[in-house]
């Protein structure tokens, strides 16, 4: 199955169910972090830009990456995606997010029984 959503600070999203093997993808894009160049921040000159956003995924309580920082990877507005292998054995597959540098979001997510 496939749900898309689009959240800004989130800090969890939970799936249950059947135990067994999974594909979970998770889709980013930073839509959130300002660009120093766009013409709706005139008058605003001389402020510091906008720091990109960077946070902790964890799934299953385990952590999978301390210090995400999608704009930092691939440039603000474009896609990056994250792929694990997930095993399910408490009918329970929870992802959770710590906020690390200003918001967490998510703007996709896929799982898929293998």
């Amino acid at each position: 199955p496939l749900f898309q959503t689009l959240r800004s600070n989130i800090t969890g999203y939970r799936f249950d169910v059947p135990p067994g093997d999974y594909e979970l993808e998770l889709l980013f894009a930073d839509i959130y972090k300002e660009s120093e160049n766009a013409v709706y921040l005139l008058g605003k000159e001389g402020q510091q830009p906008a720091q990109a956003n960077a946070f902790q995924i964890s799934i299953n309580n385990m952590a999978v990456e301390e210090n995400f920082c999608p704009a930092c990877e691939v440039g603000a507005l474009k896609a990056i995606r994250r792929k694990y292998m997930v095993r399910v054995e408490n009918n329970r597959l929870e992802i959770g997010f710590g906020q690390r540098i200003n918001k967490t979001f998510l703007n996709g997510i896929k799982l898929r029984k293998l």
